[in-house]
Order: structure tokens, then sequence, then C-alpha cells
């Protein structure tokens, strides 16, 4: 269940590395049961433009439910759609684990390709030279899965 809220900066926690790092949008924030906080769920680039300018409250939703409810969890694999490559494989890989489930069944559950999902998630075998080459566009994703290949070989 999601509500609107006004939350003060302070009792958010920074958001931390996460597979919609880049992401625009609103910010959604769920209750951090170990400091009594706020952690960022979506809109990370949103908390971080207004730490920036010195947001004192910010205006955001609050989701109370299960964050590893399966339904969100699939609806929010389906719109990783042009997002940077290794966003969509820490996506993968963190719905592969808290779902149960490996690459095929979770693109039976999305509708998105095998491989597409195997591409992506080979990617989180590379260094973070390559990672952040990749990243940049400067190598291919198919270029990066060789690289990941030679590593695992």
């Amino acid at each position: 269940m999601l509500r609107t809220a006004s939350i003060p900066m302070e009792l958010i926690e920074p958001p931390g590395r996460h597979p919609r790092r880049r992401s625009t949008g609103q910010l959604v924030l769920r209750p951090a049961v170990e400091h009594g906080g706020y952690q960022v769920v979506a809109g990370h680039r949103t908390y971080e433009a207004a730490a920036r300018v010195g947001a004192v409250r910010v205006c955001c939703m609050v989701r109370e439910d299960d964050p590893a409810d399966p339904l969100e969890l699939l609806a929010e694999i389906r719109g990783l759609g042009g997002r940077d490559p290794l966003e969509e494989a820490r996506a993968f890989d963190d719905a592969m684990r808290r779902l149960g489930v490996g690459q095929r069944q979770l693109a039976a559950l999305t509708g998105i390709g095998q491989s597409h999902i195997s591409k992506r998630v080979s990617l989180l075998m590379l260094s973070p030279r390559d990672q952040a080459l990749v990243r940049d566009g400067r190598i291919t994703i198919d270029e990066g899965r060789r690289r990941a290949r030679a590593l695992a070989s």
C-alpha cells in the first residue's frame, strides 16, 4: 500500500547502490525498521536533487507493504526497458534471489526474453572497470558478456 507523505530529509537514509540508481520520477520510500527512518526504494535522482538544493522536507510516496511482494516486483522488472544494462542486471539478479527462481522462470514470469536476462546478468561478473565501460557505452553488452565468459573459464 502506498501513501503520500511529506517526510523530513533527516529521516531518509541516503541511497546506496540500487538497480534503478539512475531512474527519474516519483520518490518512493519504505520504513527502515532498524533506525526508525526511511529508505529510498525508487526516485533516487529525485532524492539526490532535493539533497543538493538543501530541501528540509520532501513530498514522496511511502510504501508500507512487503517490499518483496512478488506481483509488485514483477511489475517493476517489466518496467526496466531502456535502462542502463547494469541496472537491469542488478534488478534481474535481485528479483531471481527474492523470488527463488532462475533466468528461465523469471523470463516466463515477466515476458522478457531469457537471453536478454542472461546477457545482462553476466555483466555482473565483470570488474568494476569493465562495468564502467559498459555503462558508459565504450564497449557493447556483447563485448562485456565475452569478457565475463573469459573470466568464468
